[in-house]
């Protein structure tokens, strides 16, 4: 059932938009407005090289048009664009202010004869003549992917195309009083503010990204804020309501709070896109950014203290929005990821001001961006099994055929798949990419645990390779980690003194994954699945029913 908080919030979101369409249709009829248009909404947001044109919405009214920071409170921060009768005007203003400002970060809002708000603000949404020097190269077309590589040959012998890396920007920054003898290669301005780099974090990014680049791994980066670097200037990229000695994980939300938060958030995006986007891949090169970790889960990976969910959502589409736009003045084509876990009509826990349901959190996150302007954001979600100590995820309960599911794993992986063909989904008529981040199945260091793992991925794989919305899965993890609770997710176990230890019977069936040698190397699997050949483990088609058994 609906937690309490989530439904009043629903309730108070379907009120709102019949409230707005009541207004609307009045003023139609009134003939202060077409019929079909909304009232007050501004027609476009554009970005050229040195200005930006904005259209103000058909209707006769007097209107304000005022721009700020996304998280400006204060009119004092809010910028005068423009005040006079509308009309369906086009403004054009600066790009950047005396103060070295971009306003591409600014959102632009019409404000009424009485000072208040009318419609929703609005950002930026045409970039096609924002030009940047980075590219993005064409993704790997193997789907095959593994996280924490220790071994970068194994794992082109293995044949990984993708994998992941952590990044936890916190640490990169240095502090502002630190920049004597800093070389140029190591700064960069954000609104007339120069920030420098930790040269040596920094080249060790250089050297993981650099080593999957020359195998022809794709690398993604996990953008991080964590606590235990707060003691350096980066403190500032913490959110401020963040429970730091609370927090399980010391995943922080980053502050898109205040300005200096804002523009330490802004120069870390800009500086990886800059880096990892060259066209000569000089350092190596960074095929796609997700932005935090499972975020519906809030106070274990995006802590922002105890939050309504509301609250957090807007959070992270402001975050979303501006690594969006950070990364584009580096890269023409940046693929940007939202990050989800496979709870969707359940939560993580029964306390809603620590986590909520995936769908809420979707259907939210994606109309805030719709009705602010949308831009083109994918999706990294985590289909662990109900259970992450079974990896028998076939025999997930929880895992329906229907849109209200209490979770989304493998078993059914194509619900979430054809929710995402939802109109209100899509970004310029087509589904968003996805991809899945992180997932993993658990041994129990028994032979028979070590071939239930190896089953469960056969099993897996045979799934997610039937189903071609899907860009990449990436397996958590290539090497056991002693700090994950007791799992033990690893192609390889970790050898008593922390190295890279025996394989598992996974690590065969991983490397046949895909190849001409898959059936022979998978068959062993279909007894312990309980099915006669693969075609019994095929995608179900949609569509699918909005309420279905639990």
């Amino acid at each position: 059932m609906q937690n309490t908080a989530i439904h009043q919030e629903r309730i108070a979101t379907v009120l709102y938009h019949v409230q707005c369409f009541v207004v609307v249709t009045a003023a139609a009829v009134l003939g202060s407005v077409p019929a079909g248009a909304v009232a007050g909404e501004l027609r476009f947001v554009a970005i050229e090289v040195h200005s930006i044109r904005i259209g103000l919405p058909r209707i006769d009214a007097e209107v304000a048009l005022v721009g700020g920071r996304p998280s400006a409170t204060e009119k004092s921060e809010r910028e005068l664009h423009f005040r006079g009768r509308a009309h369906g005007q086009e403004i054009t203003i600066a790009r950047f202010g005396s103060d070295g400002h971009d306003r591409l970060f600014d959102r632009f809002e019409l404000l009424g004869p009485n000072g208040d708000v009318v419609g929703h603000g609005r950002y930026v949404t045409d970039l096609r003549e924002l030009s940047a020097a980075g590219v993005s190269k064409q993704w790997p077309s193997s789907i095959k992917g593994v996280q924490d590589i220790a071994d970068f040959d194994d794992a082109a012998n293995l044949g990984v195309a993708h994998t992941t890396l952590n990044v936890p920007i916190t640490g990169m920054l240095r502090d502002t009083g630190d920049m004597a003898g800093l070389a140029d290669e190591w700064k960069i301005t954000v609104d007339g503010n120069t920030y420098g780099m930790d040269a040596d974090m920094v080249r060790r990014l250089d050297s993981q990204v650099r080593a999957a680049t020359d195998r022809g791994i794709n690398v993604i980066a996990i953008i991080l804020c964590l606590k235990r670097q707060r003691g350096r200037v980066a403190a500032n990229l913490l959110h401020p309501a963040a429970d730091l000695d609370g927090s399980p994980s010391g995943v922080i939300a980053a502050n898109t709070e205040t300005a200096a938060g804002e523009r330490l958030y802004r120069a870390a995006l800009a500086f990886l896109a800059r880096r990892y986007s060259r066209p000569d891949q000089k350092y190596g090169h960074i095929g796609g950014y997700i932005i935090g970790n499972e975020v519906q889960s809030h106070w274990y990976w995006h802590n922002m203290g105890r939050q309504p969910a509301m609250e957090v959502i807007r959070q992270y589409a402001q975050q979303v929005r501006l690594s969006y736009y950070a990364l584009r003045t580096e890269c023409r084509d940046p693929q940007l990821f939202i990050s989800m876990d496979h709870h969707w009509t359940n939560q993580h826990g029964n306390d809603d001001a620590k986590a909520m349901p995936g769908r809420f959190f979707l259907d939210n996150f994606a109309r805030i961006m719709r009705e602010e302007g949308d831009i083109p954001w994918q999706i990294a979600f985590h289909p662990y099994p109900e259970n992450l100590f079974d990896p028998a995820f076939w025999e997930d309960r929880t895992a329906t055929y229907a849109y209200d599911t209490p979770r989304i794993t493998f078993k059914n992986i194509e619900v979430l798949v054809d929710y995402l063909r939802r109109p209100q989904l899509c970004y310029s008529g087509s589904p968003r990419r996805l991809i899945l981040s992180e997932q993993g199945f658990h041994s129990d260091n028994t032979p028979e645990g070590d071939i239930l793992q190896a089953a469960a991925y056969a099993a897996s794989f045979v799934r997610i390779s039937a189903i071609e919305e899907i860009e990449a899965y990436i397996l958590h993890r290539y090497l056991d980690h002693p700090a994950e609770g007791g799992l033990n997710l690893g192609l390889r176990k970790r050898s008593a003194d922390g190295r890279v230890g025996d394989k598992r019977p996974i690590y065969d069936v991983f490397q046949a994954a895909g190849t001409e040698r898959q059936p022979s190397a998978f068959q062993f699997a279909l007894p312990i699945v309980g099915i006669e050949n693969w075609t019994d483990m095929s995608p179900r088609p949609g569509p699918f029913s909005m309420h279905g058994p639990r």
